[in-house]
């Protein structure tokens, strides 16, 4: 899959960590994982379930994490989900 066709309906955010080949795309409720096959291919290897709000990530490189921040919304209260990446 082209990179570029990748859609979603709402912004996501995408961290590519270059050492791996592995994309994370975060939103819709997801976080999706690619590997990189070539410069032009991906194939979509996990996918985790996250709350539908959250969208907004940080990797950091020392703790091998990646953190996704989930807005207050109804009952539900704020929150940062904490992903390993390896």
């Amino acid at each position: 899959m082209r990179i570029g066709t990748l859609r979603r309906k709402r912004r996501t955010e995408m961290v590519f960590l270059v050492a791996s080949l592995l994309a994370f795309c975060l939103g819709e409720g997801f976080i999706d994982v690619w590997r990189q096959m070539d410069p032009d291919h991906y194939d979509r290897i996990g996918r985790v379930a996250t709350p539908a709000d959250s969208r907004t990530g940080l990797f950091v490189p020392d703790l091998e994490e990646l953190f996704e921040t989930t807005p207050h919304h109804g009952a539900q209260g704020a929150q940062i989900g904490v992903y390993g990446t390896q």
